[in-house]
């Protein structure tokens, strides 16, 4: 009988192992191109950093990059590039445990630091992504860099203040603030706000870079530009479509208030352009139901059955479990990459790879208009 446990223990401890090894690598993606990814660090001179209530403080707006790469190129790329700089923030934050970030340096992305980028074709289209409340750019890799391998340059926003902890240019750590209660509509609001004003700067620096010749930024389509966000994230990317006619799609990951995927408060009628709810919801309210199919440029509802609020970033599938297998979280994790990919090809005049139900999860195409 002790035999028996012994050989059973041990055989627990081996799929235990195994399953962390293979959970640790994030799942690749599926596009012809090597995965690039570097950074940026923009100032706006023009905008007051109003989290610090510092009047010299300005704000600062880094983002993380995935681009399309020559294969065999750069270096190993860590899954998250400069963890140790922000990791005692990351703590403090209280959205990272401890244990995670024990684990973070084991993750393993397959993408490739300051690689050589793709020479062809001759310009890619842009997509500016909004992480989530709380939440670091660098959570998004598994979806950033997957569009990255079909040909987009996906540039995330690290919006100070309001992600876990961000390393700033004086060496400084910008932490997201713990909050005792529920967050009120108009501070909700004015951090929408703030995150919209940032998705359109990166828009006018990555402009004003291309103009200067910028290896990566001059190579970018401005013709062919998306914003796209999870969560709160999601309504700031319908904001700033709303805002700016440089978009020509706009994508929404489960983001959703009193004024639906695009606004905090008030229901609007959402920008101009190609537009994509995607969200854990079984069902979508009656009011939310008339706004969509209203709407005159091309809309898709997507209704993902048991998908959760951290299934649109890479919590949900490095999430450890006993057995190394596939589960939901990489079935809901594929399905939005598909969808994700599908749409903004669409949106951009080019091919759209089917939307298929797997395994029972229900992918719901909800409303397709175009304009008349």
């Amino acid at each position: 009988m002790w035999k028996r446990a012994a050989i059973l223990v041990g055989v627990l401890l081996v799929m235990a192992a195994a399953s962390l090894y293979v959970q640790a690598a994030l799942p690749g993606p599926t596009g012809p191109y090597s995965v690039g990814r570097t950074e940026f660090r923009f100032v706006d001179q023009a905008r007051l950093e109003i989290a610090t209530g510092d009047p010299l403080d300005v704000r600062e707006v880094p983002v993380e990059v995935w681009y399309p790469a020559v294969a065999g190129t750069g270096r190993v790329a860590p899954y998250f590039p400069g963890l140790d700089a922000v990791r005692d923030g990351l703590r403090r934050s209280g959205e990272v445990a401890s244990l995670e970030l024990l684990g973070l340096p084991l993750i393993r992305s397959g993408e490739w630091l300051d690689a050589e980028l793709a020479g062809n074709p001759d310009r890619f289209p842009l997509v500016l992504f909004s992480p989530g409340n709380g939440t670091n750019a660098e959570f998004y890799a598994t979806i950033a860099g997957d569009l990255a391998s079909h040909g987009f340059v996906v540039v995330a926003i690290n919006h100070p203040y309001d992600i876990a902890a961000v390393a700033l240019a004086g060496g400084e750590v910008a932490v997201f603030p713990q909050r005792s209660g529920p967050t009120r509509p108009e501070e909700l609001e004015e951090r929408v706000d703030v995150r919209a004003a940032d998705i359109l700067f990166v828009l006018d620096r990555l402009a004003s870079l291309s103009a200067a010749g910028d290896a990566l930024a001059s190579r970018l389509d401005f013709g062919r530009v998306a914003a796209l966000g999870h969560s709160i994230g999601g309504i700031a990317a319908a904001q700033a479509c709303i805002r700016d006619v440089r978009f020509r799609a706009c994508g929404n990951l489960d983001g959703i208030q009193a004024g639906g995927p695009f606004a905090v408060i008030d229901l609007l009628t959402g920008p101009d352009v190609p537009f994509l709810f995607m969200t854990k919801e079984s069902d979508l309210a009656p009011g939310l139901v008339r706004l969509l199919e209203e709407r005159y440029s091309a809309t898709y509802a997507v209704l993902i059955d048991g998908a959760r609020h951290d299934s649109f970033s890479d919590a949900a599938v490095l999430l450890p479990s006993l057995l190394p297998f596939r589960n939901a979280a990489d079935r809901h994790l594929e399905l939005i990459r598909q969808t994700t990919l599908a749409f903004l090809t669409a949106a951009f005049g080019g091919w759209r790879p089917a939307l298929v139900d797997e395994d029972g999860l229900r992918v719901v195409v909800f409303a397709e208009r175009s304009p008349p």
